[in-house]
């Protein structure tokens, strides 16, 4: 008998590659056309305040004291202007900037579910989640470019132009010029600057999103709800909250990069060619420039050596073990991608990524500013270089400040690229171990804030020396290689010749390679200090006393040996020539492109 086709059963196909796409693409347009130029219609004034404050900071003198003089200023000679300068391009690019960014972060989701077979309705994990946001932000960077520089030169122009002059060339009248004068290509000036803003944005800005989604959807229900599961939606008002904190999050990590690319999209403009400005850097400017190129050289080298910096933990903390779990660094490798795969060797990154944008921000910014301390006690010229034995008190400074905000962070991320060699597993019922948040809380919850820095006095040791080591090397085997080039030495009185790209990559491979072998020991006792509650917890009845530094290197001096001391050396050093030699070689271009 035949059944009425109102009563059959409804099994909605899978949406099509073309038709996500396209829905990606509308919705994304959508966004961008009444979201986006909703609000951009709200802060577009802000907007041409900020772009007009960061592109005086290389001004010989400054145009504005603050946003409301820049606000009061721009209203009272410009008027209506304040509203309509460059308003019509932004909105624009607001409209193609939610496009490609929302259908890219979707389709890089896509392509990861794919690849490491997970279901189309199971949310990703945050690293995952990271790398897809970071992969949208890149492609977007693409298209923004373009729209930015256009935006910029109109909300600066009627500061040069003569104002008798009523009628300001529009968005297409630009474009044309720049396009006669540089050719297509300078339709991207600005696109480093773009692209490092998009792509470390677009994972805070995403992150923080699912991030704080998450915990309100937690909060609403009671309990966090399961991965394997279609995920519940957000509220209105939740979405709202979590939209909000994602864009404190953007600005407040990546202003400094928008500060920069501002500057250089505005130049022809407000710094010709012919004119001269030798305005010394102030001292917030300079701090801005060391913490985001050390943030990012320490970024893009957590990422290719995390494996190896886990093999490393994993072998250190097991030299206290009556039994080792493995009997070497490619044994270890061996295992974990056996038994945990890839997830597994990247066990614990969000915390060591975090770090070394931490790390590498203090212990430039900390190098630079000891520097110049010396200098101002020591009578010493700003351009002249100091000698070899204060370059060395320096870092060590350096290394002791850095050793303050890199002990919390060290310590969670051992903690949790150890925790699935505890038997049982933690969460064995979920196979999901603690995230980096849950294991911070935990820590906080039984040992207190103060719980934070154990094994502080290992770090500090390591850190010191290693930075007197490390910078040292650096600028001894840098001034062997210029002099090489050069054929003689170079005089110090004088401004010191910048280093050429395989330079900086050579001189910091020797120092990753002096930096581990003179202090390896100190990060041995320090990771199994940072392990003992997991690897060799205290019975019910034994005392709630702490390992002391000096204690935990006699009991593995006595347990190994110098062997136990070195355990992991090998594949650390190895691991360290090539990540030092990156992170000077980004730090030292970074420095030469934006001096």
């Amino acid at each position: 008998m035949d059944v009425p086709s109102e009563t059959l059963p409804v099994n909605p196909a899978p949406l099509s590659s073309a038709h996500r796409a396209v829905r990606e693409v509308a919705f994304g347009s959508l966004n961008g056309q009444m979201a986006g130029m909703t609000s951009r219609l709200f802060d577009y004034p802000l907007d041409l305040t900020k772009v007009r404050l960061q592109s005086q900071v290389l001004d010989g003198s400054a145009r504005f004291n603050g946003p409301l003089d820049c606000m009061r200023q721009t209203w009272k000679n410009e008027g209506d202007l304040f509203f309509s300068e460059g308003s019509s391009r932004s909105m624009f690019g607001a409209m193609f900037n939610c496009a490609t960014l929302f259908l890219t972060y979707r389709e890089a989701q896509s392509l990861l579910k794919t690849l490491t077979g997970t279901p189309e309705n199971q949310k990703l994990p945050v690293p995952q989640l990271a790398a897809a946001a970071a992969a949208a932000g890149a492609v977007t960077s693409l298209v923004l470019t373009p729209v930015e520089l256009v935006k910029c030169k109109m909300q600066v122009q009627s500061l040069v132009t003569p104002a008798a002059t009523t009628t300001l060339p529009g968005p297409i009248s630009i474009l044309k010029s720049i396009i006669r004068t540089s050719g297509l290509k300078g339709l991207w000036v600005g696109q480093s600057g773009t692209f490092i803003r998009e792509t470390g944005g677009a994972v805070t800005w995403f992150g923080t999103k699912e991030f704080v989604g998450s915990l309100l959807i937690a909060r609403r229900l009671g309990s966090k709800p399961s991965d394997s599961q279609n995920p519940p939606k957000l509220l209105p008002w939740e979405s709202a909250v979590s939209g909000a904190c994602s864009g404190v999050t953007f600005n407040f990590l990546l202003f400094p990069v928008d500060s920069v690319k501002s500057a250089m999209q505005t130049e022809d403009e407000l710094r010709p060619k012919g004119a001269v400005n030798s305005v010394p850097l102030s001292p917030a400017y300079r701090a801005m420039r060391e913490i985001t190129f050390g943030s990012i050289a320490g970024m893009a080298s957590k990422i290719f050596e995390h494996p190896f910096d886990l093999t490393k933990v994993r072998l250190q903390a097991q030299v206290l073990d009556t039994s080792a779990r493995f009997s070497g660094p490619l044994d270890c490798m061996r295992q974990t991608w056996k038994n945990e795969g890839i997830p597994g060797l990247y066990r614990g990154l969000p915390a060591p990524v975090f770090g070394a944008m931490l790390e590498n921000a203090t212990l430039f910014l900390s190098y630079r500013e000891a520097q110049n301390v010396i200098k101002s006690f020591t009578g010493t010229s700003e351009n002249q270089k100091l000698p070899f034995s204060q370059l060395a008190v320096a870092a060590a400074a350096a290394g002791a400040v850095t050793s303050l905000v890199l002990t919390p962070v060290e310590l969670v991320k051992c903690k949790m690229q150890v925790q699935t060699l505890v038997t049982p597993a933690p969460s064995a019922a979920t196979n999901t171990p603690p995230g980096p948040l849950s294991v911070l809380t935990s820590i906080i919850r039984t040992s207190g804030v103060r719980g934070l820095w154990v094994g502080q006095s290992g770090t500090f040791i390591r850190e010191t020396g290693g930075s007197a080591a490390w910078f040292g090397t650096k600028e001894y085997v840098g001034s062997l290689l210029i002099a090489r080039r050069l054929g003689s030495k170079p005089s110090d009185s004088q401004n010191p010749p910048k280093l050429l790209p395989w330079e900086s990559a050579v001189s910091g491979a020797c120092s990753g390679i002096t930096f581990n072998l003179a202090f390896f020991p100190a990060d041995t006792v320090k990771s199994a200090m940072q392990t003992e509650d997991e690897l060799r917890p205290k019975g019910p009845g034994a005392p709630k006393t702490r390992s002391t530094f000096f204690g935990t290197l006699v009991q593995m001096y006595k347990a190994q040996g110098p062997r136990g001391l070195y355990a992991g050396c090998g594949i650390t050093i190895a691991r360290s020539t090539v990540s030092s030699g990156m992170i000077f070689l980004i730090y030292d271009e970074l420095d030469r492109i934006f001096s």
